[in-house]
């Protein structure tokens, strides 16, 4: 015959065992929310999406998402809406939205936080190559130089008319020309010095000194040049010219094209 002892012996073991199973079930499992499952099923977004398009100002509705959906995290964003329209949540509400409540004044204090000053290193970088500047070309030196060779021809205007037409070269504001003069007599050869200082949109006025033989003509002028397309211009000048050898001053005037190259 069993003792009397056994059954309350097993009767113990049996709800130690139970105890024992209990606090081996995890510990997420018993802190499941109660919304858990609607939300995992997307109740709660489908709810929102509804509340959004329908009655985003309803505040009852705000309410009765915030007790439908207490574990959401878009119920932070009704509670907001919540505390922004100046609502007040009833007596018996305040015990849902705790955690909400929390979670809302303490990401509303992080983002008021004012961020903490932050050193800053300068890194140099040692051993980097040196970057080389290519050489320029003869032709890239030449226009930087703003040189050039050109070609004019024209009438000049003194006792007699007369055509002239020359070669030269420019560097920078200094331009030389040689130049051969023909007129109804004679063929004269001689050569010109032109300084131009600057220059305004195309407009660039000059002044030039001119030398022509065999008789050692002197001449000065003063003149401008327009610049046409491609190189081509148009030039002005007029002053006064005297032979060396003799005593006699003539008026000059000139006008002419001449194309750069």
């Amino acid at each position: 015959m069993p003792s009397p002892g056994l059954p309350r012996l097993l009767s113990t073991l049996l709800a130690a065992a139970l105890a024992t199973s209990l606090t081996l079930i995890p510990s997420d499992a018993q802190a499941q929310p109660r919304d858990a499952s609607r939300i995992q099923a997307g109740e709660d977004l489908s709810a929102w999406r509804t509340l959004q398009r329908d009655a985003p100002d309803d505040l009852d509705a705000l309410f009765a998402f915030l007790e439908a959906y207490p574990s959401s995290p878009l119920a932070e964003l009704a509670y907001r809406e919540l505390v922004e329209a100046k609502a007040e949540l009833p007596a018996d509400f305040r015990g849902t939205a705790a955690r909400v409540s929390t979670s809302y004044h303490r990401h509303q204090e992080a983002l008021s936080r004012t961020p903490a000053g932050v050193a800053v290193a300068r890194l140099e970088v040692s051993g980097a190559a040196e970057s080389v500047t290519p050489e320029p070309t003869l032709q890239k030196r030449l226009d930087r130089a703003d040189a050039g060779i050109h070609a004019e021809t024209g009438v000049a205007l003194t006792t007699l008319p007369a055509f002239y037409a020359g070669v030269g070269a420019q560097a920078g504001a200094v331009r030389l020309t040689g130049r051969g003069l023909f007129d109804q007599e004679s063929l004269a050869l001689g050569a010109a010095l032109r300084y131009n200082p600057w220059r305004y949109w195309r407009v660039s006025p000059f002044t030039e000194a001119a030398l022509t033989g065999p008789d050692l003509t002197l001449s000065f002028s003063l003149g401008g040049s327009l610049g046409l397309a491609q190189g081509l211009s148009v030039e002005v000048a007029g002053g006064a010219q005297r032979d060396v050898a003799g005593e006699s001053t003539e008026k000059l005037l000139r006008a002419g094209i001449a194309q750069r190259f």
